[in-house]
């Protein structure tokens, strides 16, 4: 047999070889890419705490104490607060580098970036590893990944070594992904309960404080006039709310608006967490496709981003009036 006719038929083997091993769509990667980071940046801001909040809720606890008869947070209410805000701080580092590796995925679709998605994700690998001693896991640490994708079909034609690249570093970020996810189950329970504490003791202080005749409800009256064309006046505000025939029922009625805003912000702290767990794992089933080459479904996740750009906005106001 001629030995032209032979190397072709070498070419075609190895062509059907290839294209049996299957290969990552570059337009898929870039799809995961833009949703992933859209996520990670989203949840980075969902359901969590600044050490500012955890500290007032605190500081709140002390004032109830004195100005409602209660008791003072005890030491182990105190370290389990602290507990959940290094957690939370871990955790926005976590989904931070997560948003890198994202982006450095969209480039490795663009053109070999190896290098930059290697150190990425060994950046995630690491804030993973920090967030599973912040929530007391005893699971060993995950290993980096230097040269994994770098080394990814090596020897094989240009187009198909960059497939090969990609679905690799798919792969690492998947498993990563997973660890991440199994880290949020466990510290969720801590979480929500310190929330919940949090959010109906923020509401308890401030209604101490209003009782005690410290405090003004001008936020909620400036909302409530604000949407029918009324304009708030301070002066009439202040007479009305001093007026005896309606002080008793308009301190109880501010009292029934902040407990029903406290029950919101404790739903929507569950809300999100719970739709940060379940994003992991629409992005963890999005890896697994893409690594087999068949066709991403991002509806759920592109769904789950608007309620939580939801929740982040009712969260982020709820926080800009306290």
């Amino acid at each position: 047999m001629p030995i032209r006719r032979i190397a072709a038929l070498l070419l075609l083997l190895t062509i059907a070889v290839v294209a049996g091993c299957g290969t990552v769509d570059r337009g898929s990667a870039k799809e995961l890419s833009s949703q992933g980071n859209k996520f990670a940046s989203t949840t980075a801001t969902a359901a969590l705490a600044s050490q500012e909040e955890f500290n007032r809720y605190l500081e709140g606890k002390y004032l109830v104490a004195a100005l409602a008869n209660q008791d003072k947070p005890t030491p182990q209410m105190t370290a389990d607060v602290e507990r959940v805000a290094k957690s939370s701080a871990a955790r926005k580092e976590m989904l931070k580098r997560l948003g890198d590796v994202y982006s450095r995925l969209g480039d490795l679709a663009s053109y070999d970036a190896a290098g930059e998605v290697e150190s990425s994700v060994n950046g995630f690998t690491g804030a993973v590893n920090a967030f599973a001693t912040s929530v007391g896991a005893k699971t060993p640490p995950i290993s980096d990944i230097t040269g994994k994708i770098s080394s990814a079909g090596a020897g094989w034609l240009a187009d198909y070594a960059q497939s090969q690249k990609l679905k690799t570093a798919s792969a690492l970020i998947r498993e990563r992904l997973v660890s991440a996810r199994d880290l949020l189950k466990r510290e969720k329970t801590l979480l929500v309960s310190i929330r919940e504490e949090m959010d109906e003791g923020s509401g308890k202080a401030a209604l101490a404080l209003w009782n005690k005749g410290v405090g003004f409800p001008e936020p909620i009256l400036r909302e409530q006039l604000g949407d029918y064309g009324l304009t708030y006046d301070a002066k009439q505000a202040a007479a009305a709310v001093s007026d005896p025939k309606v002080s008793d029922a308009f301190k109880t009625a501010i009292k029934d608006i902040v407990q029903a805003r406290t029950k919101r912000q404790v739903e929507m702290q569950g809300s999100a967490m719970s739709d940060t767990i379940a994003g992991f794992d629409d992005l963890i089933a999005a890896h697994v496709k893409l690594e087999a080459g068949e066709q991403l479904s991002l509806e759920s996740l592109t769904t789950r981003l608007a309620q939580m750009r939801g929740f982040v906005e009712e969260i982020e106001k709820a926080h800009s009036q306290k």
